[in-house]
């Protein structure tokens, strides 16, 4: 298999795939979503509860499609319609003027020196390995200071785990990275924000706090373990 078959066939997977995410979160009412501590899910189930049900369903489609637009191709789908990119624009622009209660909140609370603001990122590092152990097995040595990684193989092919407690912006960011063959990538970057449409590339968590430590890298390992399980399906039968 050429590395530009393997290309195609991930895409329109990783598409369906996805899709079929989005579809069930939305039917069994947000229940993963409900669980991310992150302002962006906030949102979107803040936009959500003003819809109906079917709305609700074309909505999350729309936000799926606009990262697949060449699985969207390949399967022959029509292309977002001008209306379709403007409703998503206007949804976009929202995040940049919608203050979220939660996030504005913990900023005040950070103002005002508050202790229980902060996250011993040492001590969160260490939990979040302890969770992901049993998924992902002992990290491969690559990274230092805040970063570190994760190489699982799957079929003749690999599955690679980034975390970052490090950032300047952020106490956490994962995402998964899959290898076709030397430098040659399937994709760089997907995590639970992407596949469910609410943003590109990897996830992040921007007002961690030590309350919600041992909480959060629950879930961390919760997602990288239902990604793990659905990889084998998605890359079956692509191999150099």
């Amino acid at each position: 298999m050429t590395f530009r078959e393997a290309q195609e066939e991930f895409a329109v997977r990783h598409y369906l795939w996805a899709r079929e995410e989005s579809r069930m979160e939305v039917e069994r009412g947000f229940p993963l979503l409900k669980r991310m501590d992150i302002s962006i899910c906030r949102r979107y189930l803040r936009r959500m509860a003003q819809l109906s049900p079917e709305d609700q369903r074309a909505f999350s489609t729309l936000l799926v499609k606009r990262f697949h637009p060449q699985a969207m191709k390949l399967l022959g789908e029509e292309a977002l319609t001008g209306e379709e990119v403007a409703e998503i624009k206007r949804y976009t622009a929202g995040h940049a003027v919608e203050l979220d209660p939660v996030e504005e909140a913990f900023s005040q609370r950070q103002l005002a020196g508050d202790p229980t603001t902060k996250l011993d990122r040492k001590r969160f590092k260490k939990i979040a390995k302890e969770c992901l152990t049993p998924v992902l097995g002992h990290e491969d040595g690559w990274g230092g200071g805040g970063t570190w990684r994760y190489v699982k193989p799957v079929g003749n092919l690999e599955v690679q785990t980034y975390l970052d407690t490090g950032g300047t912006h952020h106490q956490l960011c994962y995402s998964h990275r899959i290898i076709f063959s030397g430098h040659q990538t399937l994709i760089e970057q997907t995590s639970v924000m992407f596949w469910l449409g609410l943003g590109g590339g990897a996830t992040y968590w921007h007002d961690l706090e030590d309350s919600k430590a041992e909480a959060t890298a629950h879930l961390l390992a919760e997602l990288c373990d239902h990604f793990l399980e659905v990889a084998p399906r998605l890359l079956k039968g692509i191999a150099p």
